[in-house]
């Protein structure tokens, strides 16, 4: 106990202790503070995952539980992997027979996937659209279909989506090419079906407005406005190690990544938003990729998967690349 002698009759001493008071309260703060920052994650070089036949297209990194999430174009349902090469599933979905691209929405809680005909790629059309669930209790939410929209197509191949900062999804028809819009409320329309779009496949949002979208079978990278979909124009890049990309990543450092040849991930950063970019960076990959996984620490993550070959693998790897 301490006296109240020592607060009436020395002042100074008041001071002091006040003082000393705040200084130990900082202390035990900061302390606080410490013991609350998340530990660093020991990323692997690569992760292996044995499921015979798996085929997959998507990959996503969820930072919520660090595992990898992987589409499949032959099992449809989302499998989750952890870093050892464990998985379960993430989504238990009847209507889920083929799936290519995944997205994560951290701001709406939600995975988005791609839902296609087994045998779309050959043509075949019964199933078109994307499935939404939530991140956090694997619910499904939604489901989409495309197929109204244009029900003369030839195919119908949803590939990969982008979301923009009022919850809008853009998402890539391959074969189909156009580019289709679901608004927050999962009412579907088309985007674009411009004749610039030849074999549209990976797409990000940029924050400022636009979409870049992976023109594959032309080679090209677009730059497409959101508010203005007319107004697309070609990324001007004068590197012959570009030759179109697959699945890309728009970073938060301003960069974009992607595989282009299936075999190599480059690095592509621009200075006058996106009129022109510049290959900075590029890797070979260990074997034939599509598509790469971006951690928030920046880690680069490419799913090795040979979509052209008809055999049947049964081990599956995602790399991580550096520069």
């Amino acid at each position: 106990m301490i006296s109240s002698y020592f607060f009436s009759k020395n002042p100074h001493r008041v001071k002091v202790f006040s003082l000393a008071a705040m200084f130990l309260m900082i202390l035990i703060l900061s302390s606080c503070g410490d013991d609350d920052e998340q530990p660093m994650i020991d990323f692997p070089d690569e992760v292996t995952l044995t499921f015979e036949n798996l085929r997959p297209e998507g990959i996503e990194y969820n930072r919520n539980n660090t595992t990898f999430l992987l589409g499949s174009l032959t099992m449809g349902d989302v499998i989750e992997v952890d870093f050892d090469g464990n998985f379960t599933n993430f989504t238990n979905d009847e209507t889920l027979l083929a799936s290519a691209g995944i997205h994560i929405d951290y701001d709406a809680d939600r995975l988005l996937v791609t839902s296609l005909d087994p045998g779309a790629f050959g043509g075949s059309k019964n199933i078109g659209g994307i499935n939404a669930y939530q991140l956090s209790s694997k619910e499904k939410i939604a489901e989409v279909s495309f197929l109204d929209l244009l029900p003369d197509a030839d195919f119908i191949t949803p590939n990969d989506m982008a979301v923009d900062d009022e919850g809008n999804v853009y998402v890539t028809d391959f074969l189909g090419n156009v580019i289709y819009k679901i608004d927050p409320n999962y009412e579907a329309s088309i985007f674009s079906d411009s004749a610039a779009l030849i074999g549209p496949n990976g797409i990000d949002y940029h924050p400022d407005g636009y979409l870049l979208v992976s023109n594959l079978l032309a080679s090209q990278l677009l730059r497409i406005p959101t508010a203005d979909p007319s107004d697309i124009s070609v990324v001007t890049i004068d590197d012959e190690r570009f030759s179109g990309m697959d699945g890309i990543v728009y970073k938060a450092d301003g960069s974009l990544v992607g595989i282009t040849g299936f075999e190599t991930l480059v690095e592509l950063n621009s200075s006058d938003d996106w009129a022109s970019a510049t290959l900075d960076n590029s890797q070979a990959l260990a074997s034939p990729g599509t598509t790469v996984a971006v951690t928030p620490e920046g880690n680069n993550f490419a799913l090795l998967t040979d979509v052209a070959n008809q055999m049947v693998f049964t081990d599956w790897v995602i790399e991580q690349i550096v520069f």
